[in-house]
């Protein structure tokens, strides 16, 4: 495909271009790396609190040694950060293949042409309150984040199949994952952490959590509905008019998928592996190990069911690897930035840091100190 037809209309009359996203994370980088130069290094003296943890002190903070980071310590910082980030990244690129054995089943397809036949015509932006509720419950309970990324090409494709466009199904995944941080009444990972912190009784004060959450997911499904069903009326009124997108499907082809008693099955396999994630993370700390053992459990069940020989599951398996491989590099990118600051101390992290301009504490930020 030519790099004209790739451009969208608006591309093509302007002569200016949003950079590339590596690009704009390693000019921050860059940005990062001048500013250890020409601004003061400092940090906090941290005290242990009641509930065992190091804490910033505050009104401690006093200047350090300074560490400005040179040309090649800069790139070291690249790898650091991706290194840093590697369970994040592993488990990204697990989470998305094998949730992707699932997808590629076609039981959620199936599910949605199910609910579409079921509710025609403007009632069908039902949907759309539908799946923002359960994925930000999901999100609120056991701080679903990152897992939820696979589920944005299907609800890309499908809304998209609706008459909406990329931009709804984003934001039925992104918008409800964020209201479950925002709104979070059980989130183990800032809830049950600051609760933790504060020496609050767990789930003290979820009444009020529960009910701004429910205000939270009936704002952001008002706006997405509004928004989608101004798409509807006139697709030129989409943010992304004239953009392609390699997930779309015909509405026609949506409408005819079919909803077999394996899909019922397979989906009666992805709620049992959620429930078995809500109850391993509240009752046995599961973390990012036993979650990417659980995803691929769920996704080799999926394809079996669905009939797929070990060929078929390899090669799904290789391009869900493909497709999230850029998201990951970002993340480790991105996470240079966070490597660039803390080597120059112009960035200090909350939790224990050592100060030690060490070669060996800069080599391994946010360990414990030397």
């Amino acid at each position: 495909m030519s790099e004209e037809t790739e451009k969208t209309p608006d591309q093509k009359n302007s002569r200016w271009a949003l950079p590339h996203v590596f690009v704009l994370l390693f000019g921050i980088i860059v940005f990062a790396a001048i500013m250890t130069w020409i601004l003061p290094a400092g940090d906090f003296n941290r005290v242990t609190n009641s509930a065992g943890q190091k804490i910033v002190q505050a009104g401690t903070y006093h200047l350090v040694k300074a560490h400005p980071v040179g040309f090649f310590e800069m790139f070291k910082c690249i790898y650091l950060g991706m290194k840093d980030a590697a369970p994040v990244i592993l488990f990204l690129f697990i989470a998305y293949g094998f949730i992707g054995l699932i997808i590629g089943s076609g039981a959620f397809d199936g599910l949605v042409a199910k609910l579409l036949r079921v509710v025609r015509g403007r009632m069908r932006v039902l949907i759309i309150p539908l799946f923002m509720t359960v994925i930000s419950f999901a999100s609120s309970t056991v701080g679903i984040s990152e897992e939820a990324l696979p589920f944005i090409p299907i609800f890309v494709g499908i809304t998209i199949a609706m008459g909406y466009d990329a931009i709804v199904g984003l934001a039925i995944v992104s918008c409800a994952t964020a209201i479950g941080y925002a709104g979070a009444f059980m989130n183990p990972f800032t809830v049950g952490t600051a609760q933790a912190i504060a020496e609050l009784p767990i789930m003290s004060g979820s009444g009020f959590r529960i009910l701004s959450h429910l205000a939270m997911i009936a704002v952001a499904s008002l706006y997405t509905i509004r928004y989608a069903l101004k798409v509807a009326r006139n697709p030129q009124k989409s943010l992304v008019y004239g953009t392609k997108n390699e997930f779309a499907i015909t509405e026609e082809e949506l409408q005819k998928h079919p909803f077999t008693f394996r899909h019922i099955l397979i989906l009666l396999v992805f709620f049992a592996g959620v429930i078995a994630l809500v109850y391993g993370c509240k009752y046995y700390g599961w973390y990012f190990t036993e979650l990417s053992a659980l995803f691929m459990i769920m996704g080799l069940i999926s394809a079996i069911l669905v009939g797929w020989n070990p060929n078929q599951i390899a090669r799904s398996l290789e391009k869900s690897f493909r497709d999230i491989s850029a998201a990951c590099m970002m993340i480790g990118f991105a996470r240079g930035i966070l490597i660039v600051m803390q080597t120059g101390h112009i960035w200090t992290p909350s939790s224990t840091a050592c100060s030690c301009p060490c070669p060996r504490c800069l080599s391994l930020p946010l360990r414990k100190p030397c």
